[in-house]
């Protein structure tokens, strides 16, 4: 029997995995809670705080997306909710996807592969990026490459607990975000690249039947409830296709690099295949190239009826990039030359991890809410446009005032309108008149930069503000993401 590339090993690589894995998470810990939670990050704390019957309510009908991040933070969440602490969910499952992508490398080729597939990704930005955020997507990358691992020892050496073990973590990688089906979508057709004789069918066919049923319910919830929270993605283009594997190299340098390391990797394997005959040689190659990019393919191809290209979603394609530019390393037959590929790889690696730590990138509304908080009187109303935007405010007022009295929100009138069916995601022409029957001032927090549509409601709010109240003073906040006007019914004296 030919041995099967992963076994029977020597541990004397363990240190040099143990640094790597160490080097992750220093570069994943680094700033953590440096930045303030954004609108997406504040809404899965939102969701995750809220009481049982409504998070499950939410769940089912709006928000299955992400179920599993979210249900995991809701327990993680009774135990700390600072952002260091909230985004340290993240960071887990993160730092554990290194050793999980060795294994994979060192099951599919050999040990230097997985050794230096563990230290790009380390490396990686985009992937540094999302462990660093109070989302699924490092949950989910972490799923689906153990889910590939799985799917690659079962094919090759088919056994129960393999193939159970594959089901298993199929399902939670798509529980854990959409996309990590169309990672399974490249696992099924990779078998074409062996004989029929090579392919463990009955396990093949049962586990997929079985990772169907898991996922039943949310194929009902893609039937029913998903239109309405994606219709913010617009139509992709050929340069988001050229952003994206741009974003996955950490730029255009490292992406030249890569693509070269990719092509020399995939060269060396169809003239070795041709040579060799191995059952499973051009299979593992081609595993890798068809993960790689037929989810872009697909996420493509359903844009043109429904758009839903964006990049963070497809971080899911990072693993088979890494590991074909890990195998193209590999393939250098000199030390010498090894050696100076992966210190230019560092070197121009290390200048983009300066410029991803030093700016702030995010939302501030820890700043926002902390403004209006120390300028407002108990007695003032407060207005949110779009009224998504109240879930950070929300989160950050209940840290920085607790349970002290503060401004009363008057619009969106629940913690979280989004939780609501149907939403009204403007206040209404009655509350605005009322206002100032009630309130002496008013807060209007709105968010930057949107859609010509909010603009419009945006100025049409203010204009209706304006007929009962004088405009006191404003702030914006992250490059005029966020405004905080205050109007009020004194006139104003200097």
């Amino acid at each position: 029997m030919k041995r099967v590339p992963g076994i029977a090993r020597s541990t004397s690589h363990l240190p040099l995995l143990g640094a790597v894995i160490l080097l992750a998470a220093v570069l994943r810990l680094l700033f953590l809670g440096a930045e303030s939670l954004w609108l997406d990050e504040a809404f899965s704390v939102t969701l995750a705080r809220a009481r049982w019957d409504r998070f499950l309510k939410v769940l089912f009908n709006k928000e299955a997306n992400m179920a599993l991040y979210h249900v995991l933070l809701r327990f993680w969440l009774s135990l700390g909710e600072s952002e260091f602490f909230v985004r340290s969910l993240s960071v887990l499952p993160a730092v554990l996807t290194v050793p999980v992508l060795y294994a994979l490398g060192v099951r599919l080729f050999d040990t230097r592969v997985g050794l230096l597939a563990a230290l790009l990704i380390a490396l990686n930005e985009f992937h540094i990026e999302y462990a660093q955020e109070a989302r699924s997507y490092s949950l989910t990358v972490l799923l689906v490459t153990l889910s590939s691992l799985f799917f690659v020892r079962s094919i090759e050496r088919p056994s129960r607990k393999d193939w159970a073990a594959y089901v298993l973590t199929s399902a939670l990688a798509v529980y854990s975000h959409f996309f990590g089906a169309l990672v399974l979508a490249a696992h099924w057709p990779s078998v074409l690249f062996l004989k029929r004789r090579n392919v463990p069918w009955k396990g093949l066919v049962a586990s997929t039947a079985l990772i169907g049923l898991l996922l039943l319910p949310l194929g009902v919830f893609l039937l029913t409830g998903v239109q309405s929270q994606i219709s913010w993605i617009r139509p992709p283009e050929v340069a988001d296709v050229r952003k994206l594997f741009l974003t996955m190299a950490g730029g255009p340098l490292l992406l030249i690099a890569y693509s070269v390391l990719c092509l020399l990797a995939l060269t060396v394997a169809a003239r070795r295949s041709r040579s060799a005959g191995a059952p499973h040689e051009i299979w593992r190659h081609g595993l890798l190239v068809i993960w790689l990019f037929l989810p872009v393919i697909l996420a493509l191809g359903i844009s043109a009826v429904k758009p839903l290209f964006v990049e963070r979603y497809l971080i899911v394609c990072l693993p088979p990039f890494l590991i074909l530019a890990a195998l193209g390393l590999s393939r250098l037959k000199s030390r010498l030359i090894l050696a100076g590929a992966l210190i230019a790889i560092v070197g121009l690696a290390v200048p983009q991890l300066f410029a991803y730590y030093k700016p702030f990138h995010k939302d501030d509304w820890r700043g926002a809410t902390q403004y209006v908080l120390s300028q407002a009187k108990s007695a003032d109303a407060v207005l949110f446009f779009p009224d998504f935007i109240r879930g950070p405010f929300d989160y950050y007022r209940d840290r920085l005032q607790g349970s002290r009295e503060g401004p009363s929100v008057v619009f969106p009138s629940v913690e979280y309108s989004r939780f609501e069916v149907p939403r009204m995601p403007r206040p209404s022409d009655i509350l605005l008149e009322r206002l100032s029957v009630h309130y002496d001032r008013v807060w209007l927090v709105l968010k930057g930069h949107q859609p010509a549509s909010g603009d419009t409601i945006s100025r049409s709010i203010q204009e209706s503000l304006g007929s009962h109240f004088a405009l006191v003073r404003g702030r914006t906040f992250t490059e005029n993401r966020i405004i905080v006007l205050l109007y009020s019914k004194i006139p104003v004296t200097r």
